[in-house]
């Protein structure tokens, strides 16, 4: 199966056809949905009409708060109070003279604690200092609280707490409803920003997965790797960092140690992507980038876990070292573009800018407060820069696998030059001696194996100019003229046999005959049987053709032959032109005393010239 999976993925990557293009409109079409999918999500955020039902409705504006210090402010939703760090906001509205059944409020609360009252009377709490695993941060919720017609203009007051100065004074936009049509709309809302998340994540999957089954013999293919773990990463915090209700989330408090984890160890593969796409010059600032996230990254879990400061007190540092790191990964590009030591496609300039104007916007929005629209640009940045690196990764392994292809072309060519350099000069003197003496003792045989030696000459001198493939049943006349000449110089000492069951595909010219000398001049005639032979035995399966060399000569260790033999022996030469030309594998049996089988399988879709 996995030989199987691999033919096919690398007849995809070297099959003849710009399949670039197509590569390139399905990840534009991708990048142009999620911009659509967070278009979306923006204009609500905007409008003060998020929910389209008309059983919904915002509580927007006639808010009046009340900070625990004594401040007093009347103020619209969604609203930022600036100083109030670990004071108590008491925000209060009076409720609407009509409320369904089974109406509720819903808000989202940013690392606050929350009470709510109708009144005087203490109807919702939460706080889950009882569950906090590390620090003392309350993971950001949606809050749902229940009401009744009976709390129809009635006081509602929201209390809201943070221990931070950046969540301090927070108080998102509120709504009220059917509580079954806030469920309803909450996850509209989410979904974007949960797909975007999945669909990274399949993404990242996807070139983890091809970049192993190429790594080996593509060696731009192999480092893509890291883009993987990065996307993949990266896909888990965007889907951390997506507020869904509790009953889809599980514990809040793990998403949030998940989110801080894995947006601090994101940026570990994407600096080593990143050192295989930049001049050797800058490897050092790299590294001592690559050593401060990580000690950064040590030293907040250290804190974290002695109660110290939190992620959320020290995320600045983070902040302040991802944004130079950005901003020298971009000095680098532009360095290298006006010194022409890299020729850049401008797919991957816009994808790079897009990553840099979301990182700006994000950290603008983050630090004066607009936190409705925290995460949001980032997420759109970063999804652009991974929808643009995917597409230039996936251009150039294909362009590098087709520049490999060409190599091993040329280098097959001269393979193919070096086996019938290696004719062996003795077979040709003997072959020749032994015509001469049979012309006088038998001239129909010497007949014969004139016709046969002519036919193998011209065989071997015909592939200097010869295509690189020929149909097997052509092939076997190349077998037969070597076999038949080799049976009469040894007077029949071993016989040979054909189980020709397929023969409808194409291999290189000379490469089984190749195999039958070895089984011939190894195998049979060194074979202590009176009845040595070599068996050549065709066929076809699902998948492959199979051919079979079979001799019952002395036999030899495999693993050890195959170790100590000189790279340029016949049997090497073989099995380098058939897996190079066909993609074709090779298994080798042989046990000592008992004979040698060679067993060649060649994907049925290599089977002509690509």
């Amino acid at each position: 199966m996995l030989r199987w999976l691999k033919d096919k993925v690398s007849f995809f990557i070297t099959a003849k056809g710009n399949h670039s293009f197509f590569i390139f409109l399905t990840f534009l079409f991708t990048a142009l949905l999620t911009c659509v999918i967070y278009a979306f999500q923006i204009l609500p955020a905007s409008s003060s009409s998020f929910f389209s039902s008309s059983q919904n409705n915002t509580m927007r504006y006639n808010w009046t708060c009340v900070v625990s210090s004594g401040s007093f402010y009347s103020i619209t939703l969604p609203a930022q109070l600036k100083n109030i760090q670990n004071n108590t906001l008491i925000a209060s509205n009076t409720l609407p003279e009509n409320i369904p059944v089974n109406a509720a409020v819903s808000f989202r609360s940013s690392q606050q604690t929350v009470k709510v009252y109708v009144d005087d009377l203490l109807i919702y709490k939460y706080d889950t200092s009882v569950g906090r695993l590390l620090g003392k941060s309350t993971p950001s919720h949606w809050n749902f609280i229940s009401l009744s017609p009976e709390d129809a203009q009635k006081e509602l007051r929201i209390e809201l707490t943070s221990p931070y100065r950046i969540h301090s004074g927070q108080l998102g936009m509120v709504y009220y409803g059917r509580y079954s049509d806030l469920v309803t709309q909450l996850l509209r809302k989410t979904l974007p920003g949960l797909v975007t998340s999945i669909i990274l994540f399949l993404i990242g999957i996807v070139i983890v997965f091809t970049s192993y089954i190429l790594g080996r013999e593509n060696g731009e293919a192999y480092h893509f790797r890291y883009l993987g773990y990065f996307i993949c990463v990266l896909a888990v915090w965007m889907r951390s960092e997506v507020r869904l209700p509790d009953f889809l989330m599980g514990d809040p408090h793990l998403e949030l140690l998940i989110s801080y984890f894995a947006l601090m160890l994101c940026p570990l593969p994407y600096l080593t992507f990143v050192k295989h796409r930049l001049h050797p010059r800058p490897y050092k600032v790299l590294q001592i980038f690559f050593s401060l996230y990580c000690l950064n990254f040590l030293i907040c879990t250290l804190l974290q876990v002695l109660n110290i400061y939190d992620f959320v007190e020290t995320a600045f540092i983070f902040h302040i070292l991802a944004f130079a790191n950005i901003l020298w990964v971009c000095l680098q590009y532009i360095q290298q573009i006006i010194r022409k030591e890299r020729t850049y496609r401008i797919s991957s300039i816009v994808a790079f800018a897009s990553l840099v104007a979301g990182v700006t916007l994000e950290l603008l929005v983050y630090y004066t407060g607009y936190y409705q629209y925290t995460g949001l640009f980032f997420r759109i940045g970063i999804s652009i820069y991974i929808i643009g690196l995917t597409v230039l990764a996936i251009q150039s392994i294909i362009s590098q696998r087709l520049l490999n292809a060409q190599i091993s072309e040329q280098l097959l060519k001269r393979q193919i030059r070096m086996m019938l350099s290696h004719i062996q000069p003795h077979f040709l003197f003997n072959s020749l001696g032994a015509i001469q003496s049979l012309i006088r003792k038998s001239p129909d045989t010497a007949y014969q194996m004139l016709f046969d030696f002519s036919k193998y000459l011209r065989a071997s001198i015909g592939a200097w100019n010869s295509q690189d493939l020929i149909a097997f049943h052509s092939e076997l006349e190349n077998v037969k003229s070597f076999t038949n000449i080799q049976l009469i110089r040894f007077r029949n000492a071993f016989r040979v046999e054909y189980e020709i069951e397929a023969s409808n595909f194409m291999v290189p010219i000379l490469s089984i005959r190749a195999l039958v000398e070895n089984a011939v001049n190894h195998g049979a005639r060194r074979s202590s049987s009176e009845d040595a032979f070599v068996l050549i035995h065709s066929f076809e399966s699902q998948n492959y053709f199979i051919v079979e060399v079979i001799d019952n000569g002395p036999g030899f260790h495999v693993e050890e032959k195959l170790s100590n033999s000189d790279s340029t022996s016949g049997l090497h030469r073989c099995r380098h032109i058939l897996e190079t030309e066909l993609n074709a594998t090779i298994d080798i049996h042989s046990s000592l005393g008992k004979g040698t089988t060679v067993i060649v399988h060649i994907p049925k879709y290599r089977t002509h010239k690509s």
